[in-house]
């Protein structure tokens, strides 16, 4: 598992199209992994950043495909139950994978123009990344100390939730970051 994470997604092998699609993966594997941990509850997390953020009209198209969803994502929660689940979690290089999230994620911040696969990867990352840092409690103390060339924690924030002119990536970074203070809040409480 950790193989398809040490994926270079910096190459030019790669379209937008390929890395949102293998986003896509990543995060449906993980937050059904996550739902195995009885231990934690991150896949309500990661949902809620999901949910709170869908691409325009999802709603539409949710209903739509939901009974179809349903009977695939039973299939997949099924699959993962028999121990892969935990073996996904284990095998995970999770410091590696939020560094590769990102950094996709800050260089779509950094863009003039973004395009539909920008937001999907974008929506994508930070659903991972809100699911590992509440796995991995240590991955948000990494992300505060994080440099991404002369750019800090500080200045992705800032970037994602005033700079960005996209709406709609503004609003993935505000529910990823709210979901994840939400989950913290509650877990220093107890």
């Amino acid at each position: 598992m950790t193989e398809m994470y040490a994926l270079d997604v910096n190459s030019e092998n790669l379209d937008k199209k390929q890395i949102e699609f293998m986003l896509t993966l990543i995060r449906v594997f993980l937050t059904a992994a996550f739902a195995t941990d009885t231990q934690k509850d991150i896949s309500q997390a990661v949902k809620l950043t999901r949910k709170s953020s869908s691409i325009d009209d999802g709603d539409t198209l949710d209903r739509k495909t939901s009974k179809t969803k349903s009977t695939k994502k039973d299939k997949l929660q099924e699959l993962l139950n028999d121990n892969f689940g935990m073996e996904i979690l284990l095998s995970t290089n999770y410091t590696r994978l939020q560094q590769k999230t990102l950094s996709m994620v800050f260089n779509i911040l950094q863009q003039d123009e973004v395009t539909l696969e920008d937001k999907i990867i974008v929506e994508n990352g930070m659903s991972i990344w809100v699911g590992i840092s509440l796995y991995e409690p240590q991955l948000f103390k990494e992300f505060t100390q994080i440099k991404h060339g002369e750019s800090t924690a500080e200045d992705f924030i800032l970037s994602g939730l005033i700079f960005c002119k996209e709406n709609k990536i503004r609003q993935d970074i505000c529910q990823g970051l709210l979901a994840l203070s939400k989950s913290i809040g509650q877990s220093m409480r107890r």
